[in-house]
């Protein structure tokens, strides 16, 4: 099986985005799938994940129309992972894309939801983000399915009236990457809860 993990945006290999890519790339791997990681860039080097495959299609000449730039590099990229004939799409929201979208037409695609992006997106500054409530439709009703974080996400009304192929995957750590300590042998042990 092959997996194209689309995103047409940015992503720093040391974000935390970055590292949830790269476990998950490491994980699909270890499962014997075929993965290729396909985003924007400024450049090709540390700025990307480190696992598996990486293709990186460059933002155009920097300026003052960046959405039109990233209108025209999104059809590269587009083009770029469907050269490369994935079974599936794995994408995460986005700012509407006419070159995803036939991507998301072609190749069946799976959406994985982190946050409500309905509330997140239009709480950054750019008249651009704010076209993203208007506009999202036209991407999520192309998802075949979802990977939510959450129960609350997967329930929320932003995402119900789209695919009910749905599955929630909690966020975690990489448990090989921790040292454990001994378990305590006092007789009343002392519980500290942190919310945040």
């Amino acid at each position: 099986m092959r997996i194209a993990y689309v995103l047409p945006a940015i992503v720093l290999a040391d974000s935390s985005v970055g590292t949830k890519i790269s476990r998950t790339m490491q994980v699909w791997r270890e499962m014997g799938v075929e993965s290729r990681l396909f985003v924007l860039g400024d450049e090709v080097g540390d700025g990307e994940p480190r696992v598996g495959d990486v293709v990186t299609v460059p933002l155009r000449t920097p300026g003052r129309h960046a959405e039109f730039r990233r209108q025209v590099t999104a059809r590269e990229l587009a083009k770029a992972a469907l050269d490369w004939s994935p079974d599936i799409v794995y994408t995460r929201p986005f700012l509407f894309a006419p070159a995803m979208d036939r991507l998301f037409r072609r190749i069946p695609t799976v959406c994985e939801v982190n946050t409500d992006d309905t509330v997140e997106f239009p709480m950054y500054a750019s008249r651009i983000m704010r076209l993203h409530n208007p506009t999202r439709h036209l991407t999520m009703r192309r998802m075949q399915g979802f990977v939510f974080v959450t129960h609350e996400l997967s329930r929320s009304p932003a995402f119900r009236k789209y695919s009910d192929a749905r599955v929630v995957i909690g966020n975690g750590i990489d448990l090989r990457a921790i040292s454990s300590s001994p378990a305590p042998s006092n007789g009343v042990p002392r519980v500290l809860f942190l919310v945040g």
